[in-house]
């Protein structure tokens, strides 16, 4: 097993621009069966993977979050990282998790304490190709501690309701081998909050859930101030 910690603090700017941006949610009825979409758009893709479709584990209520233009210039995971033979597929996902029908400039991290911690926050439908490797034919756990990172920002921000805040730690045990070319599904929930600290747990696993290749926790710290990044009129309905 291994662990991966960041003891300095990391702005959450996954998280931050991907909800805060003005890119409205799109309904998902259902992830795209073959040919297979492209990583970010849904368009064709080149992808030469023969996996099955992760359509049986991620459900018709569940909405696609697209990612802001803004990150396709500049980020560490989609302007390197996405394309074909890379990370061919990175969609992430709001679930249906119960929330409160205020408005999320009024919530408080009194109300953070009574979600629902026992259901997800967000769930990322992946495909691997063939150039994120370590040990040949098995995806570099690098690549793996990066999308935890960056999803556990999206958790983070959902969870919170738009909270500025920062990692404090990320730890990650590594259960399996995940080949090259192959679909995985990594899903973040809620643990609990203590005063500042919100506490966040994922896994990633395959589309039958049958196989944990590993597993995550991390702790966000939220911001002193209780600044509350401005979500948008579009971004609304992610907290419904």
């Amino acid at each position: 097993l291994r662990a991966v910690r960041f003891a300095k603090p990391a702005l959450a700017v996954a998280a931050l621009g991907l909800l805060a941006s003005n890119v409205p949610l799109a309904r998902a009825d259902a992830l795209p069966a073959s040919p297979s979409p492209s990583p970010l758009t849904g368009g064709p893709s080149p992808s030469t993977s023969t996996s099955t479709s992760t359509s049986t584990s991620i459900g018709p209520r569940y909405r696609h979050i697209p990612p802001p233009p803004s990150f396709l210039a500049n980020h560490a995971i989609y302007t390197n990282n996405v394309g074909p033979g890379k990370i061919e597929r990175y969609k992430i996902y709001r679930s249906p998790v119960e929330m409160t029908n205020d408005s999320p400039q009024s919530s408080s991290n009194e109300e953070l304490k009574s979600k629902d911690k026992s259901k997800e926050l967000c769930v990322a439908s992946l495909r691997f190709g063939t150039t994120m490797n370590g040990h040949k034919g098995v995806v570099h756990g690098g690549i793996t501690s990066l999308i935890f990172d960056d999803m556990f920002g999206v958790g983070y921000f959902i969870a919170s309701r738009g909270l500025l805040g920062y990692t404090a730690r990320l730890t990650i045990n590594y259960r399996s081998p995940l080949p090259e070319s192959s679909e995985a599904v990594m899903r973040v929930k809620l643990v609990g909050v203590e005063r500042r600290k919100v506490f966040l747990k994922g896994t990633l696993e395959s589309p039958d859930g049958k196989t944990v290749y590993s597993e995550a926790e991390a702790l966000y710290v939220i911001d002193k101030s209780m600044k509350r990044l401005k979500l948008g009129e579009e971004m609304g309905d992610a907290f419904d």
